[in-house]
């Protein structure tokens, strides 16, 4: 009898939350039933299946039949599976099914079994997403358990009627039933509470359920303290709790994301990721479902790239567990097709698309939130290729699905609503979209969202239908709100969120400023200063960060050194692994790999910036308004801030203009944005190729492709600009064009004009004061030896990693020797002179990758003269004489970065990849062994973006980078270029000068000669000092009747205030 009993108690462990009340009897098993059990309990799952077969075959086989060790096969080997979340075949319906039958079959001697079995069935009826079929089997399960409670003690006959309670909680939640499902959990939290020392685990699954029904209903603040004790119980249970605990974060990562606290959003679901890995292993359901949760908020990021990567690899592994059509397998295909859809790949997109709407359609079950998602994404391509009616015919589709859903799925029924409205919109279709507008408010209302991320999309989608109504001033006030709304959101998540998110999240997040720029057009002179003022209070958010990034100083905060400590560490072993894996990234393992190390930097970041947080570190008090940075401009003195305004049709390009005291605000009209971007594309593919033999024809053929930028992009700025001779242009679209090479008149060039043209990162820093003195050190790093053999060796990691699919542009060819990057070194050294501003001159051996890391901070002037190297999309080779390896064409050509958010993605003709930019790499002493070494800090010769922001630049007035390509990146529509300029930046520097092409060695020295002759003249300012250097270089090649190609002089543009 003991013996039966310890079965009886193995069975009820195994479930997590039946009761078998004492003295509870069981036919006796045999010894496979009493092992199986056992290894169920310690979560062996597949020994445990197996001796549950055999147990299950031999009952079968039994005279007379063995009918209660037939029933505990069956017991033993649907609860396995269904614990598991194994649905890929009916296996365990078949078997809960069976297993009921031959309960009621013994119903008078054990109704308890019976009830057990019910329950049993019904959980795997949810499982199986069949929630229609699970309340008849619940009901019987009550009515079984509640005609014993008279034969066993009240606290067990509570128990066991508050376990179906639990049960039923959790299917009604499943099925979107959440105002029932809160019922029926706060029945069984009323009994489970009394019980909490013997029964914690019960009142865990209570916790969390009701948590999670609470954040569905958008009762945010009653689901968090909830939610907190649930995590504390499943702490309290240990390793037996740890699916429930990764649920839990993943419960609480959806109440801060629907706050629109991202940042903490994001911690919750890397805490359930971990927490899972650690617990359960790689490859276990929980940890699986919480990667897609996480690979779904990187495209709330507009991260599409690495959220596909995330995405990928899931689909396949949860088809097996849950099987094709289940709503987690769905939810994966379907997040996989908006990546890839994001990322311009719509053939795969829709692919995707159609077979999660097949295979829903294919399975029985409640797939309406599914298919309505599914439905949604197909909308939007349809509408985006022009197909406005199968838009709209989907969308209807979508919403009669998620109507019934109720406030589980509101945000999304808002979602669809918007899609609908901008449907109507392009469809000219007033009546009905006026309805949608008033619709999508009452909607907002009736959810609780207000305040939340959803309304702010809301209110940008009602100011484009109310400018289509033709209420203008409507659709003015309606921008304006939501833009207050975003903004305020983002600077909440600003302060904690890695770099990529955070840009990632402002440009979803800024979606009103087009619209409020287009608006101007409709309103009185005043509002071209307000749009622009709004414009420039998100323009830079890590400008205002940047501080709070930078190493803690002094030593006394422990808690912010060892963060710091640890991000950097992590970032570096980032860094080490994209030029390892560089001719590799392609293969699957590698590119895991490389996720891995990239989820693991912007975490440690993300930890680091929590510090800050939390330290109470000062931050601005309030942001500068428009108007007080405008009075900083002298009378010749002009700012011009590039922006993009959208209607419901096109995008155009814009420039905001400010020149004068009192500087006087304008806007300009550039035309189409897509012209625009071609225009100057073609431009500046042609400028930096050198010219041929014919250098003059080469010159000719550039001139009439710069006077047609010029024409398009200059002379409307030029006749606001008047007499201003210096222009500060701030990053954004198009900032980074060399503009001083426009071509003027029949020979000359704007540089001739005596203007002054530098870009600045934010309006705000015209605040910076100016630099008075250029006192300080300096340090120059020139011709480094490329194949200087590392201090240690080890298998070549490059070599290794090419027997996978190979980056069509890697290995990199050899880096060839630099002498002119030498004797620059040695120029720039001797132009400072021995005075304050005295170089440190570091060549060959001694110009390495960790001698910069430790002899940079701390200097006022850095100079790197070397190769850069590009891993883009292209695979040229520089020519001999040439600083550079590799291209970038996408990078370059300025495709547009605006994103959408995520009910409302990116059409597919915007492609971008903003992160090619990062891999603009600076060649140290031996970079042509990159891989070989295994340095402990990442030293491998190659210096890349990673590894800049984590430095100490403070204090560090001039940086020059004297290499191609150094100045690349892709431009966002408020942040500017990402990429090298943007590292050193983040790391403190002030101005940084940079190129923007693969540069000629012996010009590139001759260029930088002047350069520091016009600093040593008083030229302090980047910007003055790199016109006066183009100047001084173009009038010696006339002089020299050289060419005057303005690939030879005009690749250099300072960055910075």
């Amino acid at each position: 009898m003991r013996r039966i009993l310890s079965i009886a108690k193995l069975l009820c462990v195994m479930a997590g939350v039946a009761l078998c009340p004492p003295g509870a009897s069981r036919a006796a098993p045999d010894a496979e039933l009493a092992e199986s059990a056992r290894l169920q309990g310690l979560r062996q799952w597949a020994p445990a299946e197996s001796l549950a077969h055999l147990a299950l075959a031999r009952a079968e086989r039994a005279t007379p039949a063995d009918s209660n060790s037939l029933a505990l096969a069956l017991e033993l080997l649907a609860r396995g599976r269904q614990t598991q979340g194994l649905y890929r075949d009916t296996l365990v319906l078949e078997w809960g099914t069976r297993l009921v039958r031959i309960r009621e079959a013994s119903i008078s001697r054990d109704p308890l079994a019976l009830a057990d079995a019910e329950l049993l069935l019904s959980r795997i009826l949810g499982g199986y997403e069949r929630y229609g079929e699970a309340p008849s089997h619940l009901a019987r399960a009550r009515a079984l358990r509640a005609s014993r409670s008279a034969a066993i003690d009240s606290r067990s006959s509570d128990s066991l009627l508050a376990e179906v309670d639990l049960v039923s909680g959790q299917l009604l939640r499943r099925a979107g039933e959440l105002a029932n499902a809160e019922v029926e959990l706060r029945r069984a939290l009323t009994v489970h509470e009394r019980f909490a020392t013997s029964r914690t685990r019960l009142l865990g699954l209570v916790y969390s359920e009701l948590g999670g029904v609470l954040v569905g209903l958008q009762r945010l603040d009653e689901a968090q303290p909830i939610l907190l004790r649930a995590a504390e119980t499943w702490q309290a249970v240990g390793a037996a709790g740890a699916s429930q605990l990764a649920g839990t974060f993943g419960s609480l990562s959806s109440l801060e994301k629907n706050r629109g606290d991202m940042a903490q959003s994001v911690e919750w679901l890397e805490r359930a990721v971990e927490a899972s890995e650690r617990l359960l292993g790689e490859n276990a359901r929980s940890t699986l479902i919480h990667r897609l949760n996480l690979g779904s908020r990187l495209i709330e990021f507009g991260d599409h790239v690495a959220a596909r990567r995330r995405l990928e690899p899931l689909v396949t592994p949860l088809e097996a567990l849950f099987g094709a059509g289940h709503s987690t397998t769905e939810t994966a295909r379907s997040m996989l097709g908006i990546a890839c859809f994001a990322d311009g790949d719509t053939v795969s997109a829709l692919r995707y698309l159609a077979a999660s709407l097949a295979a829903m359609e294919n399975r029985p079950g409640n797939h309406a939130a599914g298919v309505a998602f599914a439905l949604q994404w197909q909308a939007v391509i349809l509408r985006d290729r022009g197909d406005l009616e199968g838009s709209r015919r989907a969308v209807e589709l979508a919403l009669e699905q998620c109507r019934p859903l109720g406030a589980t799925e509101g945000p999304m029924r808002v979602d669809l609503e918007l899609l609908k409205m901008s449907v109507l919109a392009k469809q000219g279709a007033l009546t009905p979209l006026a309805t949608e507008v008033a619709e999508v408010s009452a909607l907002v209302d009736s959810f609780e969202l207000t305040g939340t991320p959803v309304e702010a999309r809301a209110r940008v989608a009602q100011a484009i239908a109310l400018r289509r109504l033709g209420a203008p001033d409507s659709a003015w006030k309606t921008a304006l709100a939501a833009d207050a709304m975003s903004r305020a959101q983002m600077a909440f998540n600003a302060s904690r969120l890695p770099d990529r998110q955070a840009l990632g999240l402002s440009v979803q997040w800024s979606e009103a400023l087009p619209q409020l720029t287009d608006l101007v057009r409709t309103r009185d002179p005043g509002a071209a200063a307000i749009a622009w003022d709004r414009s420039q209070r998100w323009r830079g958010w890590w400008n205002r960060e940047r501080e709070l990034r930078r190493p803690p100083q002094g030593g006394l905060d422990t808690a912010r050194t060892g963060a710091h400590a640890r991000w950097v560490a992590a970032e570096r072993h980032y860094a080490e692994r994209i030029v390892s894996d560089a001719d590799s990234m392609r293969h699957p393992s590698v590119s895991a790999r490389l996720e891995r190390a990239r989820a693991a930097a912007e975490q440690a970041e993300g930890r680091y910036r929590a510090t800050e947080a939390r330290g109470g570190m000062p931050r601005p008090a309030s942001e500068p308004r428009l108007d007080e940075i405008l009075a900083h401009l002298a009378p010749d003195e002009a700012l011009v801030a590039f922006a993009e305004a959208v209607d419901d049709t096109a995008s155009r390009l814009v420039a905001f203009v400010a020149h004068g005291a009192p500087a006087r605000v304008e806007l300009v009209s550039l035309g189409p944005l897509r012209t625009a971007r071609a225009t100057s594309a073609r431009w500046l593919r042609a400028l930096s190729e050198p010219p041929s033999a014919r250098a003059s024809a080469a010159e000719r053929e550039l001139r009439v492709l710069g006077r047609a930028c010029r024409e398009r992009l200059w002379d409307p700025l030029a006749a606001v600009l008047a007499d201003a001779r210096t222009i500060h242009v701030v990053s954004g679209p198009l900032d980074d064009l060399p503009w001083l090479a426009l071509p003027v008149g029949a020979r000359e060039y704007l540089v001739d004009t005596n203007r002054t043209i530098g870009v600045i990162e934010a309006e705000r820093d015209l605040l910076t004061p100016r630099a008075a003195t250029s006192n300080g050190r300096a340090i120059t790093f020139g011709g480094p030896a490329f194949d200087q053999a590392p201090a240690t060796g080890a298998a070549p990691l490059l070599a290794l990693a090419s027997r996978g699919a190979a980056n069509p542009c890697m290995p990199f060819p050899r880096l060839e020797a630099l002498p002119a990057a030498t004797a620059e070194a040695l120029d720039v050294a001797a132009t400072l002179g021995t005075g304050p501003d005295h170089a440190l001159v570091l060549t060959g051996a001694e110009a390495s990758e960790g001698s910069f890391k430790r002899e940079a901070p701390g200097h006022t002037l850095l100079h790197v003269a070397t190769h850069g190297v590009v891993l883009g999309d292209t695979c040229a080779t520089a020519a001999p004489g040439r600083r550079g390896v590799g291209g970038l064409t996408a990078t370059s050509s300025r495709t547009s970065k605006r994103r959408r958010p995520v009910a409302e993605p990116i059409a597919e003709a915007d492609k971008p990849s903003p992160w090619l930019a990062r891999r603009v790499w600076l060649a140290f002493a031996g970079a042509n062994h990159a891989g070989e070494s295994n340095d402990p800090d990442g030293n491998d010769g190659m210096l890349t973006a990673e590894e800049v922001v984590t430095l100490d630049l403070r204090g560090v007035e001039w940086v020059v980078l004297s290499a191609c390509h150094s100045g690349a990146g892709a431009d966002w529509s408020k942040e500017g270029a990402l990429g090298m300029r943007r590292a050193f930046h983040l790391a403190g520097a002030r101005t940084v000068i940079a190129s923007h092409w693969s540069i000629e060695d012996q010009a590139a020295r001759e260029w930088m000669r002047a350069l520091y002759q016009a600093r040593a003249a008083g030229a302090l300012g980047g910007a003055e000092a790199v016109a006066k250097a183009c100047r001084a270089t173009l009038e010696a090649r006339r002089q020299s009747r050289r060419t005057t190609h303005p690939f030879y002089w005009a690749a250099f543009t300072a960055t910075g205030p």
